[in-house]
């Protein structure tokens, strides 16, 4: 069975051991040891289905069309991202599967306690308390 693994597309060839049907490759066929299937259809079949996905992903995938949407809407949909003409990508994390410790998480705790401890509304709440004190030492001071 291991002149069936199928070529990802990192380079290597699948590790997985299905009997029929892989859930991430489809129908199991024989291949040589590179990944290449031996069957003249199946070669032609997949080389098919490459090309469909290819033409598939360029349709969205244009940055012109991209960029007039975002021009329409007024959202960013990552054109900017998209490999284009002279236009460098960003760096390459060392670790992409790691956890960055030194980066805050967005949850709604986060944003929350950005907006109730701001330096601002604290001074809001302490001076709103110190006028209830006042108030309150007022009304009793007598007793």
């Amino acid at each position: 069975r291991s002149s069936d693994l199928a070529p990802m597309p990192n380079g290597s060839l699948c590790e997985r051991q299905d009997r029929f049907k892989c859930p991430f490759h489809g129908k199991i066929i024989p291949r040589d040891e590179l990944g290449i299937p031996i069957n003249p259809e199946d070669r032609a079949r997949e080389e098919k289905n490459k090309l469909d996905k290819q033409a598939e992903e360029q349709d969205w995938r244009d940055p012109e069309l991209m960029r007039e949407i975002e021009a329409a809407t007024g959202e960013d949909l990552g054109s900017s991202l998209c490999p284009g003409k002279g236009k460098k990508r960003g760096k390459k994390k060392k670790y992409p599967n790691l956890t960055d410790l030194k980066h805050n998480a967005n949850t709604s705790r986060t944003r929350l306690e950005k907006k109730v401890f701001n330096k601002g509304s604290m001074q809001r709440i302490i001076s709103a308390m110190n006028k209830m004190d006042e108030k309150r030492h007022e009304k009793f001071a007598n007793q």
